[in-house]
C-alpha cells in the first residue's frame, strides 16, 4: 500500500473503469484501524477507487476486494481474483437496468490491517449500504468457498440458495471463520450490520502471501469460478433483499444440490438420529457399548481439532 507499485495499478484501475463508461471516484485518506487480533494499531495513506453502477438513489450493494499486496507477493490471487471478477461484474452490470445501486469499491491497505476497509467505513458513500459481497483469496486454484455470512445468517443464506448454481459452503466453514485468529475487510465492517456474504479460493495454500502468488499459479478455472459465483450473487442483491431472517445450518452435496434448514430443524434432526441409534443400540442388546462409542467419537473428534 502507498507504494509506487500500488500507484500504477490504482491508475490502470482507474483507466480501465473510465474505457467501461464509468466514473471513478479516488479518496485520498489517512487512516488508523484498530486490528485487534493481531494487537496492534495500523495506520496509512490509502486511496481507494470506487464506481457507482445504476440509479443513484436508495440502498446500496458493495462489491468489495483490495487492490494492494504483501511485500513479497505480485498478489495475481490475493487479492487480484477479487479485482478481476469486480471489473468483470461491472462491465456486464452497466448495461443492465438495475433496483438498486451498486458500488465497486476496490480498496488499499488490507494488508497493513483493514484499512481501506475502515476508510471507506468514513466515506459519505458508505451511509446508504445495506449489503455486501468481499471477494479475497487464500489460495491459487479449487472451487470458490464462501466460508462466512453476516448473523443470523438467513437473509444471507436465502440469497446465496436462490442464486448459486455450484455451491460451495457449510455453515461449519462460518463458524470456523469466526473462531481462526485470521481475518479479511469483513472483520471492519461487521459494525455496520450489512447482509454480507464472503468468498475465497483457498487451494494450494503454499503459494499464499509468497513470491508464488502470480499468474503462472492461478487457476483459470478458480477465476471462472469466483465470476459466476460473484456474478450471480450480484444479480440477485441487486434486486432485492431476502426477507429470510433467522440462523440456518447449511451444506453442499458434490456441488450440486444446496441443503439449508433453520438451527431448530437441525436439532430436531439429530435428536431423531440420536433415538433411532438407541433403539438400534438396544434391540441388538448392547447399548452401553453403542453408547460408549458415541461418546468416544464425540470427545476424540474434538480433541483432533484442537
Amino acid at each position: 500500500a502507498d507504494s509506487v507499485g500500488d500507484d500504477l495499478v490504482r491508475a490502470r484501475l482507474v483507466t480501465v473503469l473510465q474505457q467501461m463508461g464509468l466514473k471513478p471516484i479516488v479518496r485520498d485518506q489517512f487512516v488508523c484501524n484498530d486490528f485487534q487480533k493481531a494487537r496492534l494499531v495500523a495506520c496509512a495513506r490509502v486511496r481507494n477507487v470506487m464506481a457507482v453502477i445504476g440509479p443513484p438513489n436508495g440502498k446500496a450493494l458493495v462489491l468489495s476486494a483490495h487492490y494492494d499486496s504483501v511485500p513479497v507477493g505480485p498478489g495475481a490471487s490475493d487479492d487480484g481474483i477479487g479485482v478481476a471478477t469486480m471489473l468483470e461484474v461491472g462491465s456486464i452490470l452497466k448495461d443492465r437496468p438495475l433496483a438498486r445501486p451498486v458500488i465497486l469499491l476496490f480498496n488499499e491497505g488490507e494488508e497493513l490491517g483493514l484499512i481501506g476497509a475502515r476508510a471507506f467505513l468514513a466515506d459519505p458513500l458508505s451511509r446508504n449500504v445495506d449489503s455486501l459481497l468481499n471477494f479475497e483469496a487464500r489460495g491459487v486454484n479449487g472451487p470458490v468457498t464462501m466460508f462466512e455470512t453476516s448473523q443470523p445468517n438467513g437473509a444471507a443464506i436465502a440469497a446465496y440458495a436462490a442464486s448459486v448454481k455450484h455451491p460451495y459452503a457449510s455453515s461449519l466453514s462460518t463458524d470456523v471463520a469466526r473462531l481462526i485468529p485470521n481475518d479479511t475487510d469483513v472483520t471492519t465492517y461487521k459494525e455496520r450490520g450489512w447482509l454480507t456474504l464472503n468468498s475465497a479460493i483457498v487451494g494450494n495454500e503454499t503459494r499464499y502471501h509468497s513470491p508464488g502468488d502470480n499468474l503462472a499459479g492461478l487457476d483459470p478455472r478458480s477465476l471462472q469460478d469466483v465470476g459466476d459465483e460473484a456474478l450471480a450473487l450480484t444479480s440477485e442483491l441487486s434486486a432485492r433483499l431476502p426477507h429470510a431472517s433467522g440462523t440456518n445450518i447449511f451444506f453442499d452435496l458434490s456441488q450440486r444440490v444446496f441443503v439449508e434448514m433453520p438451527l431448530w430443524a437441525g436439532v430436531v434432526c439429530l435428536l431423531v438420529l440420536l433415538a433411532g441409534f438407541a433403539a438400534i443400540a438396544w434391540g441388538r442388546g448392547a447399548p452401553v457399548r453403542s453408547i460408549t462409542v458415541v461418546l468416544g467419537a464425540i470427545v476424540s473428534g474434538s480433541v483432533l481439532p484442537w
